[in-house]
C-alpha cells in the first residue's frame, strides 16, 4: 500500500540542485562577461596607446583655449579701448574759445598734424597709432632742459616710437594726410632728445623739421626758437644768431633771411598772443647769449630794448582782470620782464655802472617775479578757499631769489659786511630758493629747482652777514 508514494525529500533535493545550477551558470556567464570586458580593455590601451595620448592632448588644447580666451580677450579689449579712448578723447581739438582766442592752442604738443583734427593722422603706422597714443601719457617728452635725464626709460622708448614712425613715413613714402603731421613729430622728436641730451642729433631732427614745413609761419616761428637755443647749448655762436634772427623776423610776419643775419630787436609787438610769447622767449635767450660771451654792451642793449617793447603791449601788466587764459599770458610776460631786469642789473653790475640803477632793475625784477608768484598760489588754491601749501613748480624756479641776492651784494658793498639791508635781502633770497628740509631741526636746504652750486652762494652769505650782524650786536 506505501510502495507506490514517492518520498518527499527527493523532489525538494531535485528543487534545490536546480536552483544552485542555474545561479552558478548566470555567475559563470557574469564572471565571463566581467572578463571579457578587462581583456578588451587591456588589450585596447597596450594595443592603441596612441589613443589615450591623444584623448589627453584634446583635453589639454581644450582646457587651453578656454583659458586664452578668458584671458587674452580682456587684454586686447583693454588695449584697443584704450587707444580708441585716447584717439577720440584726448587727442582732440581745442574748443575753448578763450584759449583759442589767446593762441595757447599753438603752445601745446601737436600729436595730431592739424590743430582742428581729431586723433593721429591716419596714414601713420598702426604700431605708432596705437602704442604711442598710450605712450604719450607716461611722464615724457619732457623738453625742460634744466631738469635732463639723460637715461630716461620713458624718453628713450618714445625716442624708438618716434625713429619707427619716421623712418615708415620716409621708407615707405607715406603720403600723409594732414600736412604739419611730419614737422610735428620731428619737432616732438627733437624734444625728446633733448631730454635726453643728444642735442647734436636733435638739432638734426629740428633742421629736418624746419625743411619738412609747407610754409614757415607760426610752427616756423618755434622751430627756428629751439634751432637758437640748442646752438647756443652746442657753442655754435653764428648758427645761433640766425636762427633767432629767424625767429624775430617770422613774429614779425616777415620772410626769414639767411643764417648769417643779425637779430634785432623789433620797433613794435606782433599782434598775435603766440608770437608774443615767442619773441619774448627769444629775446630772453638772446641777451643771455650775449652775456655769456662777453658782448655785455650789446646784451645790456638788448635787455633795454626788450623791456621797452614788452612793455609796450597793450594791458601787459592788468593781471587783476581778464579771463584766466588772459591773464596766464600776461603773467607768462610778466615773468619774461623780470628775467630781463635780472640780466640788465648783473650787466650794469658788471659794467661798473651806478649801483643805483642796477638796484632799480632788481627792485623791479622782484616785483613782477612775486607778481607772479602770488597769482599762481591764488590759482592753486583749492575750490574749498585752502591753499595747497606749495609753490607751483614754476615759482620755485622763479629769478626771484637771484634778485635778491644781488641786491644784497650792491648793498654790502656799498654799506659794508655789517649791512642790514643786505643781510635782509639775502634773507629773502634764501626763502626764495630754499626750502624747509624734513629733518627734525628744519634746516632749510636748496629747493628742487635751485642749483646746489647757487644755493651755496646764497646760503654763504646769508650766514655771513647773520654772523657779522650778531657779532656787532654782542660789541654793543
Amino acid at each position: 500500500m506505501f510502495k507506490h508514494i514517492r518520498p518527499l525529500s527527493i523532489p525538494i533535493a531535485r528543487t534545490h540542485t536546480a536552483r544552485t545550477v542555474v545561479v552558478t551558470r548566470r555567475f559563470n556567464a557574469a564572471h565571463r562577461n566581467a572578463q571579457s570586458q578587462q581583456s578588451a580593455y587591456v588589450e585596447e590601451q597596450s594595443v592603441n596607446p596612441a589613443l589615450l595620448v591623444l584623448k589627453f592632448g584634446r583635453r589639454v588644447a581644450k582646457f587651453t583655449l578656454f583659458g586664452l580666451l578668458a584671458i587674452g580677450v580682456p587684454i586686447v579689449g583693454t588695449y584697443i579701448g584704450t587707444h580708441l579712448w585716447v584717439e577720440h578723447f584726448c587727442f582732440v581739438p581745442e574748443t575753448d574759445n578763450e584759449a583759442r582766442a589767446w593762441e595757447w592752442h599753438f603752445d601745446s604738443r601737436d600729436w595730431t598734424g592739424d590743430s582742428a583734427a581729431r586723433g593721429t593722422d591716419p596714414a601713420l603706422p598702426s604700431y605708432w597709432d596705437k602704442g604711442f597714443a598710450l605712450r604719450k601719457y607716461t611722464k615724457t617728452e619732457d623738453g625742460n632742459l634744466d631738469n635732463i635725464k639723460f637715461n630716461d626709460p620713458p624718453l628713450q622708448t618714445m625716442d624708438e616710437y618716434f625713429q619707427y614712425a619716421i623712418a615708415h613715413i620716409d621708407d615707405k613714402h607715406v603720403v600723409l594726410s594732414r600736412p604739419y603731421t611730419l614737422p610735428g613729430l620731428l619737432f616732438l622728436h627733437g624734444t625728446v632728445l633733448e631730454g635726453l641730451g643728444d642735442l647734436r642729433k636733435a638739432k638734426e631732427v629740428y633742421q629736418r623739421a624746419w625743411e619738412a614745413l609747407p610754409t614757415h609761419d607760426f610752427g616756423g616761428a618755434r622751430i627756428a626758437e629751439k634751432l637758437g637755443n640748442v646752438s647756443s647749448r652746442l657753442g655754435d655762436s653764428n648758427d645761433t644768431l640766425g636762427w633767432w634772427a629767424r625767429a624775430i623776423q617770422l613774429a614779425q610776419h616777415k620772410v626769414p633771411g639767411d643764417l648769417d643775419a643779425v637779430p634785432e630787436v623789433p620797433q613794435q609787438a606782433p599782434s598775435s598772443p603766440f608770437l608774443q610769447r615767442i619773441l619774448a622767449d627769444t629775446l630772453v635767450s638772446l641777451s643771455l647769449h650775449y652775456a655769456r660771451n662777453g658782448e655785455l654792451y650789446q646784451a645790456a642793449y638788448v635787455e633795454e630794448a626788450s623791456l621797452k617793447l614788452i612793455r609796450s603791449i597793450h594791458g601787459f601788466d592788468s593781471i587783476s582782470a581778464g579771463s584766466t587764459f588772459d591773464v596766464l599770458h600776461k603773467l607768462y610776460l610778466l615773468q619774461r620782464t623780470s628775467l630781463l631786469s635780472v640780466h640788465l642789473a648783473e650787466v650794469e653790475y658788471i659794467l661798473h655802472r651806478s649801483p643805483a640803477r642796477s638796484i632799480q632793475h632788481l627792485v623791479a625784477a622782484t616785483d613782477a617775479s612775486e607778481r607772479v608768484a602770488r597769482a599762481l598760489v591764488d590759482h592753486s588754491t583749492d575750490s574749498s578757499g585752502k591753499s595747497s601749501g606749495q609753490l607751483p613748480d614754476n615759482v620755485q624756479s622763479s629769478p626771484s631769489f637771484s634778485a635778491w641776492n644781488l641786491m644784497g651784494v650792491l648793498h654790502e658793498n656799498n654799506e659794508g659786511p655789517k649791512s642790514k639791508a643786505a643781510f635782509e635781502c639775502y634773507e629773502k633770497a634764501v626763502v626764495w630758493g630754499g626750502t624747509p628740509s624734513e629733518t627734525p631741526n628744519g634746516i632749510i636746504v636748496a629747493a628742487e629747482h635751485t642749483l646746489q652750486r647757487e644755493w651755496n652762494t646764497y646760503w654763504g652769505n646769508y650766514q655771513r652777514t647773520k654772523q657779522a650782524l650778531e657779532i656787532s650786536d654782542i660789541q654793543k
